[in-house]
């Protein structure tokens, strides 16, 4: 860890940080500001990043997650997306991936930029190489009265077979593939 720490009344500042955590070097700058409300700003560079390292094991193969309960009434497909955290928030930054692992899929060259206040968030750039192709768009995010979601995603020249059996365990298409997404949800 190698960092320079800038605070005031006002601000606290690392800057010029420099840390090896497990395999990944990160360099970059991150500040709080406004401690009342806080505000944080960041800007980071993240040459690699297995994110299967920091997140817990999936419980699908535990003996709890595949019991079945006797009534059908007991199940429900209700999801609910908490976004209440977003009302807080406060932020804006950019993080540079140069690649970066979930699962068993990669992306390379991630550029996300992230800006957050009063509940409104966006994702914007949200970009990434991946699968000999290209992800380029945004995600916006209303947390607000009602909550809504926007979604707007190009994917070029993507080598559908190795992305779906990296995601979903299944090659059932192959060849490459193109997508334009926009996706308005609220509620």
């Amino acid at each position: 860890l190698n960092v320079g720490i800038k605070a005031d009344g006002q601000r606290l500042a690392l800057q010029g940080l420099d840390v090896k955590l497990d395999d990944s070097h990160i360099q970059g700058n991150v500040a709080i500001s406004q401690f009342t409300q806080p505000l944080y700003s960041f800007d980071l560079n993240i040459d690699k990043l297995d994110l299967n390292r920091y997140l817990p094991a999936s419980p699908a193969n535990t003996p709890a997650a595949t019991k079945k309960p006797a009534d059908k009434t007991a199940q429900t497909n209700e999801q609910v997306i908490d976004l209440s955290a977003l009302k807080a928030l406060n932020a804006q930054g950019a993080i540079r991936i140069g690649w970066l692992k979930y699962g068993n899929t990669e992306a390379k060259n991630l550029n996300i930029g992230l800006k957050a206040q009063e509940g409104l968030a966006s994702l914007d750039p949200l970009n990434a190489d991946l699968y000999q192709g290209t992800m380029r768009g945004a995600v916006k995010v209303d947390a607000r009265a009602v909550p809504a979601i926007s979604i707007q995603q190009s994917l070029q020249n993507i080598a559908v077979g190795p992305l779906l059996a990296d995601t979903i365990n299944n090659d059932m298409l192959s060849g490459n593939g193109h997508l334009t997404l926009q996706v308005k949800a609220q509620g």
